[in-house]
């Protein structure tokens, strides 16, 4: 594969603006320009030296040229975001930034702007959500987890905008269940007290079982065993006086095959083998859904009649987008 050599004239401007010396530059770049419209490297550094001297409006449309040539950049789109903000049109960076993490959600820097920017328009919750999307990209990559992992550059920033999510989640959920311990009085909400608490890391509410410690939220107050006695429930003695029906239908989907889906509902950046493995060549951990995340699935109920029928037989818990979850 032939390389092709660099322009020698973008090699001098490029040491004329790290030595300060803004004027020959500029005027080496827009030569380069001048013979090659395209050259997203000397728009891009046009745009760079209009900025640091206050001409917003010339950056801007430097760095269209340089997106034009290379639209799909990260770093050229997320540049024209903080742009956008300088010129004061929040909405048109938001758009931006949008755009780009819909496309490379691995991206904490678009994450980082972007809840600046909503918080400018004055969407904290839209903030937080994003703040939160930059602190958990980054640190999938061991950046950003103290002031020591993060570049010194942008160490203030990254951590005041933490701090802001921390305090900022903290109040949000501590409002979401207001209206809750308002309507019930607050001893009977004495668990979910602990439960959110606990989970803000304001106190300690580890369960002592090492294997009933959940990734994301433990609710105090259950028992603390490996596996809950199914008797507890009135309805289980109606699902074990079925185990044959339920066992035939579940049998019948094995044959065919049917419907099957991952029960991991995998997010971008995450890999199945941190949650399954084994010795079969492709493990998995696959379901035949009859409800998920509150959604009922009507053409599986119809396949497995008599399961169906028991199902709506019993008190299923139910909750918006969360529940029932009910699966072979």
């Amino acid at each position: 594969m032939t390389r092709i050599a660099p322009d020698p004239r973008l090699l001098k401007a490029h040491e004329h603006a790290r030595t300060g010396d803004a004027l020959r530059a500029e005027m080496l770049y827009l030569a380069v320009l001048r013979d090659e419209a395209q050259n997203a490297d000397a728009a891009r550094a046009v745009s760079l030296l209009a900025t640091q001297r206050g001409d917003l409006d010339r950056a801007h449309e430097y760095l269209n040229l340089a997106l034009r040539a290379k639209p799909a950049d990260p770093t050229l789109r997320l540049e024209m975001a903080q742009l956008l903000w300088q010129r004061e049109q929040p909405e048109a960076a938001a758009g931006v930034l949008m755009a780009l993490v819909a496309e490379q959600p691995g991206q904490p820097m678009a994450w980082l702007l972007l809840g600046q920017v909503r918080e400018s328009l004055g969407d904290m919750l839209g903030a937080m959500k994003a703040w939160y999307q930059a602190v958990s990209w980054a640190q999938k990559t061991g950046h950003w987890m103290d002031r020591n992992s993060t570049d010194p550059a942008i160490v203030e920033l990254v951590m005041a905008n933490i701090e802001k999510l921390r305090l900022g989640r903290r109040q949000h959920l501590l409002d979401a269940f207001s209206a809750l311990r308002a309507e019930h009085g607050a001893s009977a909400v004495s668990r979910v007290d602990r439960a959110l608490f606990g989970y803000l890391g304001e106190l300690n509410a580890t369960p002592p079982d090492p294997r009933q410690r959940p990734k994301f939220l433990y609710f105090p107050g259950l028992v603390d065993a490996p596996y809950h006695d199914p008797m507890l429930q009135p309805w289980a003695p109606r699902l074990q006086a079925a185990w044959t029906e339920l066992r035939d239908e579940a049998n019948a989907l094995l044959a065919n095959q049917q419907n099957f889906e991952s029960f991991l509902g995998l997010k971008p950046g995450e890999r199945k083998d941190d949650y399954v493995s084994g010795s079969a060549p492709n493990p998995a951990w696959d379901a035949f859904f009859f409800y998920r995340h509150s959604e009922r699935f009507d053409a599986n109920h119809a396949r497995c009649p008599k399961t169906s029928a028991l199902l709506e037989s019993i008190e299923l818990c139910r909750v918006d987008h969360q529940a029932p979850e009910v699966c072979f």
